[in-house]
């Protein structure tokens, strides 16, 4: 169980989770209150924007801005796992090493999400479990059905934080979404960095 929780505790860092626990990906695309396998109390995201666009480390289209998200350094694959059992290995362990920072494992498919979960697709081709709903929604409070994955597909999406210190040293708060500008954004995570 322990390893499990460095696994969240990774993806919440790369993601910004720590400090936005509404937002499943870098796209700042949010998820509902149950998220399955990707996420045990929720989503995360990690950009400035809300849907698939506004001022994101990147747009839906690949677009960058000053903004990035935090993540864990690494110079391996095992350096993202925290030692857990069967990590890497299939989701929520397919954990990558990319320039020196943890990608978060990504679903392939609904098979791999649960609680009603499914996979959506998000900024960098990242795939998270997240709560479906169509509009207005049957989302759980304080969540509501205004996330959209690239796909246009909408999801449960919660308010996102209000002030830096609802980051939890994952990055700043800008216009409800946890970002960094600099790796000293990114003091949640030992080794944090902050990818752009």
């Amino acid at each position: 169980m322990r390893a499990w929780g460095y696994v969240m505790v990774l993806a919440a860092g790369m993601l910004g989770l720590a400090g936005c626990p509404e937002d499943p990906g870098p796209s700042g695309a949010g998820a509902g209150s149950s998220t399955g396998s990707s996420a045990s109390s929720g989503a995360g995201g990690a950009s400035a924007s809300s849907g698939t666009g506004g001022e994101s480390s990147s747009s839906g289209t690949g677009g960058s801005s000053a903004y990035g998200y935090c993540a864990k350094s690494c110079q391996a694959v095992a350096d993202c796992c925290g030692g857990a059992a069967g990590c890497p290995g299939p989701y929520p362990y397919n954990v990558a090493c990319s320039n020196g920072a943890c990608i978060p494992g990504s679903c392939s498919s609904d098979s791999d999400c649960s609680n009603g979960t499914a996979c959506y697709r998000f900024e960098n081709n990242l795939k998270f479990c997240v709560l479906p709903c169509t509009p207005p929604g049957s989302c759980t409070m304080p969540t509501t059905c205004s996330g959209t994955d690239l796909d246009g597909k909408n999801y449960c999406k919660g308010p996102g934080c209000q002030a830096n210190t609802d980051c939890k040293g994952g990055g700043t708060c800008v216009n409800g979404s946890c970002v960094c500008t600099s790796n000293d954004d990114c003091t949640a995570i030992t080794g944090g960095v902050c990818v752009f």
